[in-house]
């Protein structure tokens, strides 16, 4: 992800922000450390959402099929990734609570399929070389190529769910350890998103008479 490390943008000093904030995806960030870690879990939301909508699109269309359930899936998948973006948007520490919390259930159920996955696959193509050594008529043979044909196909549905698991795992583990550390700095009082140090104040205008003819 090269907006992890794309150079920090100041604020708008003018705009009445403090001298030290930073802008980041449109928010007034106060510090850089906090800055960094706000990019990184609002940058691992998006990546996020991206991953959700590309997987169950996939999922459903190379190994079942497009139904209603499609778009509720999407939009559960969504809901975790919101609670990041929305959690440092509103200074929201029991979202990113959330955010943390699910990225690291993802995580262990993502090390769960993959493992589960390899382990069946390997358990497939064990059993049926073991039931090849004993085949030696033509219609046994047929049977078993029938048989074989079937193994090396779910062998293939297995695998593109470890491929579709992997970048899961990747970007939950990534989003509980980002997640934490934020949520750990708004725990100790840090804020997140600064307001203008000119809030709520108004300030005179003036105003030019206009001259009588």
């Amino acid at each position: 992800m090269d907006s992890f490390n794309a150079p920090l943008q100041p604020a708008n000093v003018e705009q009445g922000y403090p001298s030290n904030s930073i802008l980041v995806y449109g928010l007034n960030v106060g510090g850089p450390e906090i800055a960094m870690l706000v990019r990184k879990v609002i940058s691992l939301s998006i990546a996020t959402a991206v991953v959700v909508v590309i997987t169950t699109i996939l999922g459903d269309v190379f190994f079942h099929y497009v139904s209603s359930g499609t778009f509720f899936s999407i939009v559960i998948g969504l809901l975790v990734p919101a609670c990041g973006y929305y959690g440092a948007k509103n200074n929201d520490r029991s979202l990113i609570g959330m955010f943390c919390a699910c990225g690291l259930c993802g995580a262990i159920w993502a090390i769960f399929q993959i493992m589960s996955g390899v382990g069946l696959v390997g358990f497939l193509k064990r059993e049926a070389r073991s039931e090849c050594e004993e085949v030696t008529k033509d219609w046994d043979e047929a049977q078993y190529d029938d048989a074989k044909h079937l193994v090396d196909i779910a062998g293939w549905f297995i695998a593109g769910i470890i491929c579709l698991a992997l970048p899961a795992f990747i970007l939950k583990c990534a989003s509980f350890i980002y997640g934490f550390k934020l949520f750990n700095r708004m725990q100790n009082g840090a804020v997140i998103v600064v307001p203008p140090t000119n809030h709520g104040q108004t300030f005179p205008v003036a105003v030019q008479q206009q001259r009588q003819p």
